[in-house]
């Protein structure tokens, strides 16, 4: 009986310990439910915030690319047509209407001069717009145009200095072989100058020796004709 008692006891405690453990572990599940749900919500807000932002952002570009637009598209208060004095915007609104479709200095009136007047704002925001395309695309064409004329000149400018360069190079080799040519021929003479005061030295020898053995000569000979005086003396 003690025994069933301490079981049931300890079947009763493990039984306490695993249901206690499984609603930590519950508790936990539904903690992290609710915490990767707010982090859902969050990124959803700031997705929404961003998309926000970008939408207002835009809107402001456009509205004052428009704006700016529209500050263009203004009745021109000097706006005289032809010429003619008190002939302005007010008056062809009032008076004369079919002037809007008129040309003045090869534009259109209603759309360049009196856009309001002639309630052709549209109109006149279209024709800036294209002009403002126009002149991008003519500043775009100038700077490939400016890109490649640079591009060619420094082509031109790398051809000349190579040349430039070739050129020097061919000046210092005819250069040097002027100062080899030059260097040779010194040698020359100063090998011909030697040879010749060799040659000068050997014919100097070759003089003394012969000046030296006539000399000889004639100490002998007049050495000899003493011995004849001498004897013809004594046989006399």
């Amino acid at each position: 009986d003690d025994t069933k008692a301490q079981l049931l006891v300890g079947g009763s405690e493990d039984t306490q310990v695993g249901a206690a453990g499984n609603t930590t572990e519950i508790a936990t599940s539904e903690e992290e439910a609710v915490a990767t749900e707010a982090d859902t919500e969050k990124e959803e807000d700031g997705s929404e915030e961003l998309l926000d932002e970008q939408n207002t952002a835009s809107s402001e570009e456009e509205s004052n690319e428009t704006d700016e637009t529209t500050v263009l598209c203004q009745d021109d208060p000097d706006f005289k047509f032809k010429g003619y004095e008190d002939f302005n915007c007010e008056y062809i609104k009032e008076n004369k209407p079919e002037k809007c479709n008129k040309l003045h200095d090869g534009e259109k009136v209603g759309v360049v001069s009196c856009p309001v007047s002639c309630d052709m704002v549209d109109e006149c925001v279209e024709l800036q717009e294209s002009k403002v395309d126009a002149a991008l695309e003519n500043a775009l064409e100038n700077n490939e145009t400016l890109s490649n004329t640079t591009s060619e000149e420094d082509a031109v400018v790398t051809n000349t200095t190579a040349e430039e360069i070739a050129d020097v190079g061919t000046e210092n080799a005819d250069a040097l072989e002027g100062t080899e040519d030059d260097a040779a021929s010194d040698d020359t003479k100063a090998q011909l100058l030697v040879g010749g005061s060799e040659d000068t030295q050997v014919g100097a020898a070759g003089n003394t020796t012969e000046i030296a053995t006539s000399e000889e000569e004639a100490v002998a000979t007049e050495a000899d004709t003493e011995k004849e005086e001498d004897g013809s003396e004594e046989l006399l």
